[in-house]
């Protein structure tokens, strides 16, 4: 659970390095059985060492839970917290375990474990040799040469950096406020691996698209302050001018919301996201749009993470349920807006990858 996992991080720096697993270098024959599907990361249990990734196979409409563990031989680790793929690689992020899993992503060989990371959130493909990684506990993008399983460069964000969304030679960060407040997106140069402008937005951004006039969206969770209410800080949804930051337009959250999981289709001329991130429902917004959207696509949906499948526009809705027991994973046809089916998936899922 989202609010438990930040009483309990680490915070002290740790000496970044990769270990190459040569055990599994061998050629086995395997058919790239995983490259029609979504990968579908659980995060577990909280401090339970289960996370899982489950495979969702849109030839036959079948769930495979523990992919890791059937594939690779071992579990994954304490909170699967999102995966990505990138190239041919999946990069599974293992949130408290401070490590980043990387397999060949159409058949799950083992690559690499990515170490020395103190609490990793989100992977981010470059180029062919190079991935980013966001640290909250550092308050760093790590960059990650993959072909030597090497570090490239640290590079100082603001607190909590979450989500990124690569733009031809710039790299977005939206600092998600970590164990507080932060309200920047930091924008770093993959050309020389440095920082080089800072947007300011609403508090705690935490996941940005580009529409199809190159504006940045950029969607804010707002804080909650669990002890005292009367502390909580609003969402917002800011659109900027992707070059110079400049605020083009705003739109105002309740107080209640916790808007999460910004993404977009590949017109870019539509935006979906969940008005809630511990249970809320999905709603889709026209970029062109001047007020927020006021009718869910769906109620009751207790939304924990959302993700778009570009390939057919089908929306993935994750339900952690009771955050203890199995979840579920909700299809949705965007363009119908029929309920397509329910995934019976992992603890927890949290975040989807289309491959």
């Amino acid at each position: 659970m989202r609010i438990k996992l930040w009483l309990l991080i680490g915070l002290s720096p740790m000496l970044l390095s990769c270990s190459n697993d040569d055990d599994d270098d061998d050629d086995s024959g395997s058919d790239d059985k995983y490259n029609n599907g979504v990968f579908i990361s659980n995060e577990g249990p909280f401090q339970g060492g289960n996370g899982t990734l489950s495979w969702y196979d849109l030839s036959d409409k079948s769930v495979t839970n523990d992919l890791f563990l059937s594939e690779v031989g071992r579990p994954l680790g304490n909170v699967v917290h999102s995966v990505h793929v990138f190239d041919e690689y999946l990069y599974i992020v293992v949130n408290n375990s401070g490590v980043v899993e990387v397999v060949e992503a159409d058949e799950m060989e083992h690559e690499m474990t990515i170490t020395g990371l103190t609490n990793p959130r989100y992977a981010q493909g470059i180029s062919e040799d190079i991935v980013a990684i966001t640290d909250w506990g550092t308050n760093t993008v790590e960059i990650i040469n993959a072909s030597n399983s090497s570090g490239v460069a640290s590079i100082s964000t603001g607190n909590g950096p979450e989500r990124m969304l690569l733009n031809g030679n710039t790299l977005y960060v939206a600092n998600s406020g970590g164990f507080g407040l932060d309200s920047t997106v930091v924008l770093i140069d993959i050309t020389s691996n440095a920082a080089v402008d800072t947007f300011y937005v609403g508090y705690n951004p935490n996941s940005m698209i580009i529409d199809a006039n190159g504006a940045l969206w950029v969607l804010c969770g707002g804080y909650t302050d669990w002890g005292d209410p009367s502390n909580n800080l609003p969402g917002s949804l800011y659109r900027l001018n992707a070059t110079t930051g400049a605020v083009q337009d705003t739109f105002q959250f309740g107080d209640a919301p916790r808007p999460t999981g910004l993404c977009t289709g590949p017109v870019q001329q539509e935006m979906y996201f969940l008005d809630n991130g511990y249970g809320g429902n999905p709603y889709r917004m026209s970029y062109t749009a001047t007020e927020l959207p006021s009718t869910p696509m769906v109620t009751g949906a207790n939304g924990y993470a959302i993700g778009l499948d570009p390939r057919n526009l089908d929306l993935y809705i994750a339900d952690p349920v009771d955050y203890a027991s199995q979840g579920k994973v909700y299809r949705m046809d965007v363009v119908s807006g029929a309920m397509l089916d329910t995934l019976n998936v992992g603890i927890i899922p949290g975040n989807f990858e289309f491959n």
